[in-house]
């Protein structure tokens, strides 16, 4: 074979993996990346004329309140309670403190990274609900899609010192990369094929 049909060869194989690269290159891959976004807190409060039972069951045997030792810590919250029996006479007197006391609940109904953050606040006295106030969060799901060329054809062109000159051609599969390369050197009037292979980090 001579330097004819080896510069054809390589000029040959050098544009079948540009069409190829070119071509293939338009086919894509599907990126998908889903995130969850955390949306605007809804304030609101249930309004008093739905703070009703639905329905109410009278019990057949009464009770009675029992004095209770409540220890509360510095931030006010309820650690210890014991009880001590009592004659039903003071039994009366606690059953109606115990009914004017005021109970806050205040805790979270659900706090999840997919559903959001709900809150509620609830206070209760005279055995009936005084207020419901509730903090709602919501998160949004949000996807997307990222189109990735899988084959990226590229041409080449290089100049060494040894007065040597270069032109190719070759495509990127990924990250891995492969091509060739017509080259000619001015001083000792040769030619050649250069072979190259690429990694991309």
């Amino acid at each position: 074979m001579n330097s004819k049909q080896i510069i054809l060869s390589i000029l040959l194989v050098g544009i079948v993996a540009g069409i190829a690269g070119f071509f293939i290159g338009r086919s894509n891959e599907i990126d998908t990346t889903t995130r969850w976004i955390k949306g605007e807190t809804v304030h609101d409060t249930v309004p008093k004329e739905r703070l009703v039972p639905k329905y109410i069951n009278v019990p057949t045997l009464l009770s009675y309140a029992e004095k209770q030792n409540v220890y509360i810590n510095s931030n006010k919250d309820t650690s210890i309670i014991t009880t001590n029996p009592i004659n039903k006479d003071s039994a009366m007197l606690e059953t109606v403190k115990d009914w004017n006391l005021e109970r806050v609940y205040k805790d979270y109904l659900f706090k999840s990274d997919t559903l959001g953050t709900l809150e509620y606040n609830i206070n209760v006295q005279y055995n009936r609900i005084k207020s419901f106030s509730y903090n709602y969060t919501p998160v949004y799901k949000k996807v997307t899609k990222e189109r990735k060329r899988t084959f990226i054809p590229y041409v080449s062109a290089s100049y060494s010192t040894f007065n040597i000159v270069g032109v190719g051609l070759g495509a990127y599969y990924h990250n891995l990369g492969i091509g060739s390369e017509y080259q000619y050197n001015y001083d000792l009037q040769k030619k050649g094929l250069n072979l190259q292979f690429s990694i991309k980090f």
